[in-house]
């Protein structure tokens, strides 16, 4: 599958003590488009896996060309990823969505589907934000991160 290009993703939330958790994630897709639905893939062995398995909502913050240090972070364990800062919490007391962000995505939990040694979490679409839309958007393809255009 290093051969299929993704896109590369933040997702991230708050439990219910408050504490912000997120991880990395390319195992993220549309569902549906009535209504708008996202699946998001975490491995069950994920430091978040309990965080996201509890979660009543999430973001899905979509990473922009430059955020490979982003990416990086997110997905080291055993570090508070959220000490550099560069999120704030969804406008209402949401969860945190990167300031500058490709896109923001807010989801509710609306299904977990058990697959193999994943969950995967149906989240409905509830609001969205463009903090950059014309900046080109970060992949990952041949675990090496490049960035498309649309020309």
């Amino acid at each position: 599958m290093s051969r299929l290009a993704t896109g590369v993703t933040v997702v991230a939330g708050r439990d219910e003590a408050g504490h912000c958790w997120g991880f990395t994630a390319t195992s993220v897709t549309s569902a549906s488009l009535e209504p708008p639905l996202l699946l998001v893939g975490i491995a069950r062995t994920s430091s978040c896996y309990p965080m996201f398995r509890e979660a009543r909502e999430f973001t899905v913050n979509i990473l922009k060309e430059g955020h490979q240090h982003i990416a990086r972070r997110f997905a080291t364990p055993g570090i508070d990823r959220f000490a550099e800062g560069g999120f704030t919490e969804w406008p209402g007391g949401g969860p945190p969505c990167l300031d500058n962000a490709h896109v923001c995505v807010h989801c509710a939990v609306s299904d977990s589907i058990p697959v193999g040694d994943h969950e995967v979490m149906v989240g409905r679409v509830i609001d969205a934000r463009f903090p950059s839309p014309e900046d080109a958007p970060l992949v990952w393809y041949r675990r090496v991160f490049g960035s498309v255009t649309a020309d």
